[in-house]
């Protein structure tokens, strides 16, 4: 079952509030939760949300998060208001590899993060070759992508 991605967002950064102190930015939030999604993606061969991610120029980015979050200004400090149902209701396989997520690249800045989903070979790069920016990111990309990374 893929969840709200705004139910994702508000998860991430509750748990990521006590764990840097560089702060979350929507870009940086952006960046973990497609990271997360590209590995619920390859480990549990299920999406981790039903939003689509598009290529913008800066990376990968769910419209609708950054739809939701974008005037919180800086760093984000509070959870988004929503319909989306509570924390609670992600599946514990699905909030171990949150975690592990986190655990991995939460340390990063919002610039790095960006950087690595630039990189040669990414599905971003792959799609604005492709189609351009503003375009879609097929979940089949993203799962091909990190497959390559865990094997």
């Amino acid at each position: 079952m893929a969840y709200n991605s705004i139910l994702v967002a508000n998860k991430i950064i509750e748990l990521t509030q006590n764990m840097s102190d560089k702060g979350l930015s929507v870009m940086k939030l952006l960046k973990l939760q497609y990271i997360a999604h590209g590995y619920s993606l390859a480990i549990l061969d299920k999406p981790l949300f039903d939003a689509k991610i598009e290529a913008w120029p800066r990376g990968p980015v769910i419209r609708e998060v950054y739809s939701k979050f974008r005037r919180e200004g800086k760093y984000i400090e509070k959870v988004a208001d929503n319909n989306a149902g509570t924390a609670e209701e992600i599946d514990d396989q699905s909030m171990k590899l949150i975690q592990k997520t986190l655990d991995s690249y939460s340390d990063k800045g919002a610039f790095e993060l960006s950087d690595l989903t630039h990189q040669y070979g990414t599905p971003w790069t792959q799609v604005i070759e492709e189609n351009g920016f503003y375009a879609e990111i097929p979940n089949s990309v993203i799962k091909k992508y990190y497959l390559s990374l865990i094997s």
